[in-house]
């Protein structure tokens, strides 16, 4: 009997101790996913970067989408950037005439308990206003007319007619060239005489080329006039005067002088 009691409080110690195991087992464990679950975030990441949607013309709306991040962010605040300079702090902005050839571009932070990051998209250009210039050949001789804007060759080179567009205050310099039989005869409309044709495109501007016809002297027919070349004068008759005749010296005609003979008279 008594044995009988030793081995059960044998047994009750055992089980007390292999639950106390237990017990210190799962604080234990319980005090690792604690520890787990207190470690702060990293600070954002950008995965793709902002991005501007809309069409940049003044009057318009344009989007800033803040991209895609890592670790969660809770918060998000947008910049907006003409050049390097900040002009406004929403995620939308309205593009106005200030912008004209300007680039504009966003700047989005985006941030959580950890820290923040900042990414900006790429930039977009507003355009400038553009005007047309208009360039009519006329004529019945031909040729063409050729531009250059800013130092380089440009939209224009035609023959009959043409018309390009040019960011304002673009200047353009044309040039008329005649083709072989042709003379240049000059320019009208927004250009005149027949030297050169510099123009400022701070509207839209027309310009006529007028190329004329030239026969083998080189004159322009129609309105111009064709001076011919002068006859040449005839050699006037030579004449020699009395005691002097005509006679060729060395292919040439010359007057002479005439010696008499004198007769001798024969004796008998």
């Amino acid at each position: 009997m008594k044995r009988l009691k030793k081995q059960r409080g044998s047994l009750r110690a055992s089980l007390a101790a292999a639950v106390g195991c237990i017990c210190l087992l799962g604080l234990a464990t319980g005090g690792l996913a604690s520890t787990a679950a207190a470690e702060p975030p990293e600070a954002p990441s950008v995965i793709t970067w902002p991005e501007i949607s809309g069409t940049p013309e003044p009057g318009q709306i344009l989007i800033c989408k803040e991209g895609t991040w890592t670790e969660d962010p809770t918060e998000y605040d947008f910049a907006w950037f003409r050049g390097e300079t900040e002009i406004q702090t929403t995620s939308d902005y309205e593009v106005v005439e200030a912008d004209r050839g300007q680039l504009i571009r966003c700047e989005v932070t985006a941030s959580n308990s950890s820290g923040s990051t900042k990414a900006g998209s790429a930039p977009v250009k507003v355009p400038l206003i553009q005007h047309s210039l208009t360039v009519a050949v006329s004529g019945n001789g031909s040729g063409l007319v050729s531009s250059e804007a800013n130092g380089s060759p440009s939209a224009i080179f035609c023959g009959l007619a043409c018309l390009a567009s040019f960011d304002e205050g673009t200047v353009v310099s044309l040039t008329a060239s005649p083709d072989p039989g042709s003379a240049f005869g000059g320019w009208t409309g927004a250009c005149g005489g027949t030297g050169s044709c510099v123009v400022s495109l701070d509207s839209d501007l027309t310009v006529g080329a007028s190329f004329a016809a030239t026969p083998s002297g080189g004159a322009p027919t129609g309105g111009g006039s064709v001076t011919s070349p002068s006859p040449t004068p005839k050699p006037k008759p030579l004449k020699c005067r009395r005691g002097f005749k005509k006679k060729k010296v060395h292919g040439k005609q010359r007057c002479v002088k005439v010696h008499k003979r004198k007769h001798h008279k024969r004796k008998r």
